[in-house]
């Protein structure tokens, strides 16, 4: 694992919907292994559902008190905070950035033994995050497996490993019991080299090529290939043969062996395999959610995971349209002919729709016997047989945004593992898509509040100030540019100088000349206080007798809702509006527009060679 950097508090509550806080509090919480952060003196600041679920303490218990004090056996505690301390001072953690196993204490005080990855996190005083996995089934299936297989092991020693002797040339020219007894072939059908006929097919030229190499050189045969077994399942065997020499130890007697079935083990591999692939899925497609990358791109890429993580050819997500009664696929991965324009019937005329109906993941063994729903035709045209589907859950109050659905074209018996990888991936989909609405949401809610403010300012100003909701309504610049000044405390006369000379250039009365520095000078003075400095730009049009000046900065805006009051109330002012500058520009400015956000702010004042008409603006003064 590499060094993670923090932006956030960590802190649950509080949060935009949108922010990264808000995404990465709802992943914590569906986060299926226990996610636990600590401070530089051990002190818990996050602690997820999995980790109450683990060690019996509630967030609320557990945010505060000392690690150790919660999940670390006693006589551990000396070793983690001298761990602790040596990291502090020298930088060194040998158990950071690895998984490692270690016994750990729930509330109650029984151990059990967990898989732990401490992660550290960049930032003074550092922070540390702990990823914390229940491994006692495991272990418990381990201490099994690793039973079952000293029994079966002993049961092969004694009875059913393979044992085999063949003629120097490589061939079975005596009777076989063992590998009759396995294979069920009699003797005649594996006499010579019929033996190979119990070789699955496409492993047959391999052992072939491979056991005339060892007959040819008389060097030792160590080989796994798959032999059929007399009920016509094909187990996976570790094959091991020598060569036994004459007396003169160049010539050889004969070819002695034994094959050994290590099925259980090559299932044990794959099963484990299996499960590390599909939590790579889950924590990849989690990273894409944070990341912000676009709905529909997140879906695809989730299709793709989801396939490969459980080698099925085909994926695919339908969202679900209420109103219509439909689903309408929105991503897909190996399908041909899968359109967005082709809704998919709800209830029983499809797998999405059942599960839709059932409210569960569903388990297709065969489509060509499925009888709870219709095979669509998009299933059968793509020779689908099983399949798997489940709900991605909608937000509070809402039913399901959609359905995830996997499909294979050969019969594959999905297991719990599956089912529950699959709603992983599935609750990591409906965080993103809940983001999305927020934000969009928000955005609507924003957009109407702009455009009341827009209105009620432009209203009580005379239409002197207009409040832009994104350049497109700046003004056009003039036709003739006259100077761009660098703004700083050194340089706010500067801004005034090239005003002036543009002012004089359409010949602007001295009245007229005061009112525009006035304005300048506040537009100027509240980009270097409010946003350390900024650009102003002075523009002409001789032929309509106007002076225009752009003040721009990249600081953090100003506070929409205090403007109101800016605009209407004498003397106002705080450090995030332009005061009472706002009400001198408005007084002595013909027209202000103002464009504001987080990124910025640029205010375009004009002045003409006429002074607009006073109406109860004047008033203010």
């Amino acid at each position: 694992m590499d060094k993670l950097t923090s932006n956030t508090s960590g802190a649950p509550g509080g949060d935009s919907p949108t922010s990264p806080a808000a995404l990465t509090a709802g992943i914590l919480q569906a986060a299926l292994d226990c996610i636990i952060v600590i401070d530089a003196e051990s002190r818990v600041l996050e602690w997820n559902a999995a980790a109450e679920s683990v060690f019996g303490y509630t967030r609320g218990e557990a945010v505060g008190r000392k690690i150790a004090d919660l999940v670390i056996p006693p006589p551990l505690h000396e070793a983690h905070y001298a761990g602790m301390a040596r990291y502090l001072a020298q930088g060194i953690g040998p158990i950071l950035n690895q998984r490692i196993e270690v016994m750990a204490v729930r509330r109650g005080g029984d151990e059990f033994p967990v898989e732990l990855a401490v992660v550290p996190i960049e930032e003074t005083p550092p922070r540390f995050a702990a990823y914390l996995r229940d491994i006692t089934a495991r272990k418990a299936s381990e201490a099994a497996l690793l039973q079952s297989e000293q029994r079966f092991r002993s049961l092969v020693d004694a009875t059913s490993q393979i044992v085999w002797v063949r003629t120097p040339d490589g061939n079975f020219e005596t009777d076989q019991p063992q590998w009759s007894r396995f294979t069920g072939e009699s003797f005649d059908k594996i006499r010579g080299r019929d033996w190979l006929s119990s070789i699955h097919p496409d492993d047959r030229d391999r052992v072939a090529g491979e056991w005339n190499e060892a007959v040819r050189t008389n060097r030792h045969y160590n080989i796994e290939y798959r032999i059929r077994r007399s009920d016509g399942v094909y187990r996976e065997m570790s094959v091991r043969g020598v060569p036994v020499f004459h007396e003169d130890g160049v010539t050889v007697r004969e070819w002695v062996g034994v094959s050994t079935d290590i099925t259980p083990q090559k299932e044990a591999e794959a099963w484990l395999q299996a499960r590390l692939r599909q939590q790579e899925a889950v924590a990849h497609i989690g990273v894409h959610a944070l990341s912000g990358i676009g709905l529909e791109d997140l879906m695809a890429e989730a299709t793709r995971a989801v396939a490969a993580a459980l080698e099925v050819e085909l994926c695919k997500v339908l969202q679900y349209l209420p109103g219509e009664q439909k689903l309408l696929p929105v991503a897909g991965f190996g399908w041909e002919g899968l359109s967005g324009r082709d809704k998919i019937a709800a209830g029983t005329a499809s797998q999405g729709g059942y599960t839709l109906l059932t409210g569960d993941w569903v388990v297709v063994d065969d489509l060509r016997t499925e009888t709870r729903f219709s095979g669509q035709p998009l299933l059968r045209d793509h020779g689908v047989v099983s399949g798997l589907s489940c709900l991605i859950p909608g937000g509070a109050g809402r039913g399901p945004w959609g359905v995830i659905l996997a499909h294979t074209k050969t019969r594959r018996l999905f297991g719990h593992d599956d089912t529950h990888f699959l709603q992983s991936v599935a609750n990591v989909l409906a965080t993103a898509v809940e983001r999305v609405l927020a934000a969009q949401a928000l955005a609507q809610s924003e957009l109407q509040r702009h455009g009341i403010l827009q209105d009620v300012l432009s209203s009580v100003t005379e239409g002197r100030l207009l409040l832009c909701a994104d350049a497109t309504e700046l003004p056009q610049k003039r036709e003739k540019k006259i100077g761009s000044i660098p703004l700083g405390r050194e340089s706010l006369r500067a801004a005034r100088v090239v005003s002036t000379e543009g002012a004089s250039a359409i010949h602007l009365s001295q009245d007229r000349i005061n009112d525009l520095l006035t304005a300048v000078g506040e537009a100027t003075m509240n980009a270097v206080t409010h946003a350390g400095g900024g650009h102003a730009t002075v523009f002409i049009d001789e032929s309509a007798g106007v002076v225009q000046v752009w003040v721009e900065d990249t600081g953090n805006g100003i506070a929409m809702n205090l403007l109101p009051k800016a605009t209407l109330r004498p003397g106002y002012t705080t450090t995030g509006t332009l005061g009472h500058g706002l009400k001198l520009i408005l007084q002595t400015a013909d027209r202000l527009w103002l464009l504001t956000g987080a990124t910025g702010t640029t205010a375009v004042l004009e002045v003409g060679r006429e002074a607009p008409p006073l109406g109860w603006l004047a008033a203010l003064s």
